[in-house]
């Protein structure tokens, strides 16, 4: 269960809190290239984001998943909800 999402700087800040509902400390990630979170997803399951350039790679949360919240408006910033 890992996909890609193309997203600016401003998008991966609002999608990332809806993919993410605790994060875990880092664990050593040599050669994972990017920034990478770890964590647990809001059903409780594993999350890892991947933030590269233009893209955020999400494993733990099924694509439909990713791209439902990623339509919705964001509830928690100003910026987001002239969408």
């Amino acid at each position: 269960m890992s996909g890609g999402v193309l997203c600016t700087p401003e998008q991966a800040s609002c999608l990332i809190p809806n993919l993410i509902d605790e994060l875990r400390l880092p664990c050593p990630l040599d050669g994972a290239g990017g920034l990478v979170l770890c964590g647990l997803g809001y059903n409780g399951q594993k999350v890892t984001v991947r933030v590269l350039d233009g893209v955020l790679e999400v494993e733990g949360v099924p694509a439909e998943e990713v791209e439902a919240i990623r339509e919705r408006r964001c509830a928690h910033c100003v910026c987001c909800s002239a969408r």
